[in-house]
């Protein structure tokens, strides 16, 4: 079933509720009480050096009793430990929306953590693809790279959608702090699980949901980034990287891209998007969502008198002729920080050892 990518206007009530969820609403930071004070101490002192969860549980305690500076620090130290933590993700962004609100200057600093990057950290240490996805797989990574504003439909659905719906209202909506001094109506519960809402209700799972109601989100239609790595950015690829020899095959080295019907298969298409987002080699990511003139995929395709990184080996990919600034728009389209998408892979390593060393 197609559905427009407009939200649907429904009543003032629910309007206002969904602004509050989509940028949070602005409430003075809360004062510690003692009591309060005394069930911090005593909750971080169970939290051992290492549990992610724990810190994240955490950072959820002190944000539902509106300690946004104290929660922000518990949850990067939960990234820090784990940074494909994706709860832990979602919460950091909620933290730091609120922060920007109560600041009114758009802006939040957030400590610089130790170690890997947001970005380096986030990608999987594995490369993806040498394994074909599911079309479970593809539902998770198109329920991730939908944008807000699509250019076109989108078409999907949500398994056992009444229940999961009430579930969702229920549990999440109606327990969040964002709704403690709003009063929900049946007439907004009945908008809410309306089925001409689905695009309101996808991103609400998206933003304020848990793995267990984003895995019942089945996104049928391409998102707009996945459009164009299926009919702009793969062919390149294909014709570059793709060949006998080089990156396909059973043996391909490195990681291997699905062939020539990649472009007409869903399946080995979106295998072959999770192996360029996730592959690294030598701790440098083939597509660089911070820097996007820096992916490797971009500067193995430059002339060799323009490339920063040589590419290893020796056999070196055809040379992009044209459409570098359609490949670096792609990247910087993409979602960031990376996700995870709560796939897992066994796959090839990224260290580049079956594909020689490259020059700098």
């Amino acid at each position: 079933m197609k559905q427009s990518i407009r939200f649907p206007l429904i009543t003032a009530a629910l309007c206002s509720a969904g602004a509050a969820i989509f940028v949070c609403a602005a409430s003075a930071n809360a004062q510690e009480t003692p009591a309060m004070a005394a069930q911090i101490q005593q909750r971080e002192a169970a939290i051992k050096p290492d549990d992610a969860a724990g810190h994240q549980a955490m950072a959820q305690y002190l944000f539902n009793n509106h300690l946004y500076h104290q929660a922000l620090q518990q949850v990067n130290q939960a990234l820090k430990i784990k940074p494909d933590f994706q709860n832990a993700q979602l919460l950091r962004n909620l933290i730091e929306s609120q922060l920007k609100r109560q600041s009114g200057t758009g802006n939040v600093t957030t400590p610089v953590q130790s170690g890997n990057s947001t970005e380096s950290s986030a990608a999987a240490p594995t490369a993806g693809g040498q394994r074909l996805l599911t079309m479970r797989d593809v539902y998770k990574i198109r329920f991730w790279q939908l944008q807000r504003h699509e250019t076109a439909p989108i078409e999907g659905k949500i398994l056992h959608r009444r229940k999961t719906l009430m579930a969702f209202w229920r549990n999440i909506i109606l327990r969040n702090p964002m709704f403690e001094n709003r009063t929900m109506t049946r007439r907004d519960y009945e908008n809410f699980i309306s089925p001409n809402n689905f695009n309101r209700q996808i991103y609400l799972i998206r933003r304020l949901g848990t793995k267990k109601y984003w895995d019942k989100v089945q996104v049928k239609s391409d998102p707009q980034v996945m459009k164009i790595f299926r009919t702009d950015i793969q062919p390149i690829v294909l014709q570059s990287c793709g060949t006998v020899g080089c990156h396909r095959g059973q043996n391909a080295p490195g990681f291997r891209i699905y062939g020539d019907q990649g472009s007409g298969n869903t399946l080995k298409t979106y295998t072959n998007f999770l192996t360029l987002t996730r592959f690294r080699y030598k701790n440098m990511p083939l597509i660089s969502l911070h820097n996007p003139r820096m992916s490797l995929l971009l500067q193995y395709l430059q002339p060799k008198e323009l490339q920063a990184y040589r590419h290893p080996g020796k056999n070196s990919p055809r040379p992009l002729n044209s459409g570098e600034n359609k490949v670096i728009d792609w990247i910087e389209s993409l979602r960031y920080p990376p996700h995870s998408y709560g796939i897992m892979n066994d796959t090839a390593p990224t260290s580049g050892a079956a594909t020689g060393q490259a020059s700098k």
